[in-house]
């Protein structure tokens, strides 16, 4: 039988060939970074040091790219004492499509508390890098608002 072995090395090759367009198809990790909105940013400072904060994230376009650094940063600024804090750092894994993160923040002594009565600007932004300490660029609009130091 001497079809048989001709048979086989083109069932060999249809085989590869199969398998390297499916492999081709399911590689489809994004080239660009996603574009994210940002809503209902909403800061509470609930003392001279203490602070909450939420907001809302929705990818619309694209996804978190595998083996990034994402970072959604809250910015406080006040008179003589702005404030940085992450409400999340990691990887793709903990980004879905979309959700809200929340968080609570302490500025520890010997930092300077906000000033009683004060009325701070603050916004929120997330960050693509590649790596949690590399250069990274923002993805996302930048969600603003005020609120006031009791």
């Amino acid at each position: 039988m001497s079809w048989t072995p001709k048979f086989g090395r083109g069932l060999k090759l249809g085989i590869v060939a199969i398998v390297t367009a499916a492999s081709a198809c399911t590689d489809q990790t994004p080239k660009e970074p996603p574009k994210v909105e940002l809503s209902d940013g909403n800061v509470v400072i609930t003392s001279t040091r203490n602070a909450a904060a939420s907001v809302r994230y929705r990818i619309i376009q694209g996804r978190p790219r595998a083996g990034k650094w994402y970072t959604l940063s809250l910015t406080i600024l006040a008179e003589k004492n702005n404030r940085g804090f992450d409400l999340y750092s990691g990887d793709a894994s903990g980004l879905s499509t979309e959700g809200t993160f929340r968080k609570e923040f302490t500025i520890e002594p010997p930092g300077k508390p906000w000033t009683p009565g004060e009325t701070v600007k603050y916004y929120f932004v997330l960050y693509e890098g590649a790596s949690k300490d590399g250069r990274s660029s923002g993805i996302s609009n930048k969600s603003e608002g005020q609120t006031q130091v009791p």
